[in-house]
Protein backbone atom coordinates (compact mmCIF):
# COMPACT_ATOMS: atom_id res chain seq x y z
CA UNK A 1 0.00 0.00 0.00
CA UNK A 2 1.42 3.21 -1.04
CA UNK A 3 1.42 6.39 1.67
CA UNK A 4 -1.23 8.00 -0.67
CA UNK A 5 -3.75 5.00 -0.35
CA UNK A 6 -3.23 4.94 3.83
CA UNK A 7 -5.66 7.58 4.83
CA UNK A 8 -4.65 10.78 7.03
CA UNK A 9 -0.92 11.38 7.19
CA UNK A 10 1.13 13.97 8.36
CA UNK A 11 4.39 15.44 6.81
CA UNK A 12 6.56 17.47 8.11
CA UNK A 13 10.07 18.58 7.21
CA UNK A 14 13.42 19.21 9.76
CA UNK A 15 15.79 21.21 8.28
CA UNK A 16 19.79 20.26 9.76
CA UNK A 17 23.43 21.07 8.63
CA UNK A 18 25.02 21.28 5.52
CA UNK A 19 21.82 21.33 3.46
CA UNK A 20 20.72 17.73 4.82
CA UNK A 21 17.05 17.48 6.25
CA UNK A 22 14.40 14.73 6.98
CA UNK A 23 11.06 14.28 6.50
CA UNK A 24 8.92 13.10 9.46
CA UNK A 25 5.58 11.32 8.30
CA UNK A 26 3.05 10.65 11.09
CA UNK A 27 0.55 7.98 10.34
CA UNK A 28 -2.87 7.75 11.86
CA UNK A 29 -4.18 5.47 13.80
CA UNK A 30 -7.18 4.15 11.59
CA UNK A 31 -4.63 3.03 9.36
CA UNK A 32 -3.53 0.03 11.59
CA UNK A 33 -7.02 -0.65 12.35
CA UNK A 34 -6.57 -4.77 12.52
CA UNK A 35 -4.92 -6.88 14.93
CA UNK A 36 -1.60 -8.45 13.57
CA UNK A 37 1.87 -8.05 12.53
CA UNK A 38 2.58 -4.79 10.17
CA UNK A 39 5.62 -4.73 8.59
CA UNK A 40 6.13 -1.01 6.83
CA UNK A 41 8.69 -0.50 4.38
CA UNK A 42 9.73 2.96 3.62
CA UNK A 43 11.78 3.85 0.28
CA UNK A 44 12.44 7.49 -0.31
CA UNK A 45 14.11 9.51 -3.22
CA UNK A 46 16.05 12.89 -3.57
CA UNK A 47 16.20 15.15 -6.52
CA UNK A 48 18.83 13.16 -8.05
CA UNK A 49 17.42 9.91 -7.89
CA UNK A 50 19.13 8.64 -4.62
CA UNK A 51 17.20 6.44 -2.56
CA UNK A 52 17.75 4.35 0.90
CA UNK A 53 16.78 0.65 -1.34
CA UNK A 54 20.58 0.73 -1.13
CA UNK A 55 20.89 0.81 2.32
CA UNK A 56 20.86 -1.92 4.93
CA UNK A 57 17.17 -3.28 4.87
CA UNK A 58 16.82 -2.05 8.39
CA UNK A 59 16.78 1.54 7.88
CA UNK A 60 13.86 1.40 5.65
CA UNK A 61 11.81 -1.33 7.38
CA UNK A 62 9.20 -0.87 10.66
CA UNK A 63 8.25 -4.11 11.95
CA UNK A 64 5.58 -4.11 15.12
CA UNK A 65 2.31 -5.98 15.67
CA UNK A 66 -1.16 -4.88 17.06
CA UNK A 67 -2.82 -6.92 19.85
CA UNK A 68 -5.45 -5.48 21.35
CA UNK A 69 -7.14 -8.71 21.89
CA UNK A 70 -6.74 -10.48 25.88
CA UNK A 71 -5.97 -13.86 26.51
CA UNK A 72 -8.63 -16.33 26.56
CA UNK A 73 -8.12 -19.13 29.01
CA UNK A 74 -10.13 -22.86 28.61
CA UNK A 75 -9.38 -25.92 30.62
CA UNK A 76 -11.13 -29.83 30.65
CA UNK A 77 -12.77 -29.45 34.35
CA UNK A 78 -15.66 -27.23 34.77
CA UNK A 79 -17.24 -26.37 38.36
CA UNK A 80 -18.78 -28.86 40.31
CA UNK A 81 -17.13 -32.04 38.84
CA UNK A 82 -16.74 -34.97 40.37
CA UNK A 83 -12.98 -36.95 39.19
CA UNK A 84 -13.14 -40.61 40.61
CA UNK A 85 -8.56 -40.88 40.45
CA UNK A 86 -6.22 -40.08 43.06
CA UNK A 87 -4.96 -37.47 41.27
CA UNK A 88 -5.56 -35.27 38.40
CA UNK A 89 -4.32 -33.57 35.98
CA UNK A 90 -6.06 -29.76 34.72
CA UNK A 91 -5.31 -28.73 31.13
CA UNK A 92 -5.08 -25.04 30.35
CA UNK A 93 -5.20 -23.53 26.75
CA UNK A 94 -4.44 -19.98 26.25
CA UNK A 95 -5.88 -18.24 22.93
CA UNK A 96 -3.41 -15.74 22.19
CA UNK A 97 -0.71 -15.55 19.76
CA UNK A 98 1.35 -13.08 21.93
CA UNK A 99 1.44 -14.77 25.10
CA UNK A 100 3.78 -13.54 27.66
CA UNK A 101 4.27 -17.13 29.32
CA UNK A 102 5.87 -15.11 32.42
CA UNK A 103 2.77 -13.86 33.73
CA UNK A 104 0.45 -17.03 33.58
CA UNK A 105 -0.39 -17.46 37.31
CA UNK A 106 -2.13 -20.95 38.43
CA UNK A 107 -4.03 -21.13 42.25
CA UNK A 108 -5.43 -24.57 43.36
CA UNK A 109 -7.27 -23.44 46.93
CA UNK A 110 -5.78 -20.36 46.99
CA UNK A 111 -1.68 -21.33 46.88
CA UNK A 112 0.02 -20.83 43.70
CA UNK A 113 1.32 -23.59 42.32
CA UNK A 114 3.25 -25.43 39.40
CA UNK A 115 2.76 -24.91 35.94
CA UNK A 116 4.01 -27.62 33.34
CA UNK A 117 4.69 -25.97 30.16
CA UNK A 118 3.15 -28.37 27.17
CA UNK A 119 3.57 -26.57 24.24
CA UNK A 120 1.64 -24.64 21.48
CA UNK A 121 0.45 -22.43 24.36
CA UNK A 122 -1.25 -25.83 26.40
CA UNK A 123 -0.12 -25.96 29.98
CA UNK A 124 -1.27 -27.98 32.85
CA UNK A 125 -1.71 -28.09 36.85
CA UNK A 126 -2.02 -31.32 38.65
CA UNK A 127 -4.51 -31.85 41.60
CA UNK A 128 -4.12 -34.08 44.21
CA UNK A 129 -7.43 -35.62 45.70
CA UNK A 130 -9.92 -33.23 47.60
CA UNK A 131 -12.93 -32.25 48.11
CA UNK A 132 -14.48 -28.82 47.34
CA UNK A 133 -11.33 -27.26 45.54
CA UNK A 134 -11.02 -24.74 43.34
CA UNK A 135 -8.68 -23.23 40.69
CA UNK A 136 -7.93 -19.57 39.52
CA UNK A 137 -5.86 -18.38 36.14
CA UNK A 138 -4.91 -15.53 34.71
CA UNK A 139 -2.19 -14.55 31.93
CA UNK A 140 -1.18 -11.71 30.05
CA UNK A 141 -0.15 -11.47 26.49
CA UNK A 142 3.38 -9.52 25.16
CA UNK A 143 1.06 -6.43 24.28
CA UNK A 144 -0.37 -6.07 28.37
CA UNK A 145 -3.40 -6.93 27.49
CA UNK A 146 -5.20 -9.26 30.69
CA UNK A 147 -6.89 -11.97 30.37
CA UNK A 148 -10.03 -12.57 32.24
CA UNK A 149 -10.11 -14.34 35.83
CA UNK A 150 -10.61 -18.47 35.10
CA UNK A 151 -12.40 -20.10 37.71
CA UNK A 152 -13.33 -23.17 38.38
CA UNK A 153 -14.60 -24.45 42.07
CA UNK A 154 -16.62 -27.08 43.27
CA UNK A 155 -13.99 -30.14 42.50
CA UNK A 156 -13.30 -33.02 43.87
CA UNK A 157 -10.78 -35.75 43.44
CA UNK A 158 -11.66 -38.92 45.23
CA UNK A 159 -11.38 -43.01 44.79
CA UNK A 160 -13.77 -43.20 47.94
CA UNK A 161 -17.47 -43.66 46.12
CA UNK A 162 -18.39 -41.47 49.65
CA UNK A 163 -16.81 -39.06 49.44
CA UNK A 164 -18.09 -38.43 45.66
CA UNK A 165 -21.24 -39.23 46.42
CA UNK A 166 -21.56 -36.40 49.26
CA UNK A 167 -19.63 -34.06 46.76
CA UNK A 168 -22.54 -34.59 44.58
CA UNK A 169 -24.78 -32.01 46.67
CA UNK A 170 -28.40 -32.48 45.24
CA UNK A 171 -27.70 -36.88 44.93
CA UNK A 172 -26.80 -36.47 48.48
CA UNK A 173 -29.57 -34.75 50.09
CA UNK A 174 -32.26 -36.64 47.97
CA UNK A 175 -30.61 -39.55 49.29
CA UNK A 176 -30.90 -38.20 52.85
CA UNK A 177 -34.28 -37.29 52.24
CA UNK A 178 -35.27 -40.72 50.31
CA UNK A 179 -33.89 -42.53 53.68
CA UNK A 180 -35.92 -40.32 55.86
CA UNK A 181 -39.04 -40.97 53.72
CA UNK A 182 -38.16 -44.67 54.04
CA UNK A 183 -37.72 -44.97 57.47
CA UNK A 184 -41.05 -42.92 58.32
CA UNK A 185 -43.15 -44.93 56.10
CA UNK A 186 -41.97 -48.12 58.08
CA UNK A 187 -42.51 -46.65 61.33
CA UNK A 188 -46.03 -45.09 60.09
CA UNK A 189 -47.19 -48.63 59.36
CA UNK A 190 -45.64 -50.43 62.39
CA UNK A 191 -47.65 -48.22 64.22
CA UNK A 192 -51.04 -48.38 62.37
CA UNK A 193 -50.45 -52.10 62.92
CA UNK A 194 -50.11 -52.08 66.36
CA UNK A 195 -52.83 -49.36 66.82
CA UNK A 196 -55.01 -52.04 64.46
CA UNK A 197 -54.64 -54.77 67.16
Amino acid sequence: ITLDKLGKYEKNKQFGSKGWYKEIYTLDNDVFDHDGTYSVNVVTYDSAKNGNVNTASEYGTVEFVLDRSKPVITSNVLSGQRIKASEYYVELKIADANLDPDTLVAQLNGEDVEIEDLGNNEYRIKMGGGLDQFIKVTASDLAGNESDVYYVDGLTVSTNIFVLWYANTLLFWLSILGAVLVIGGICALIIAKKRSK
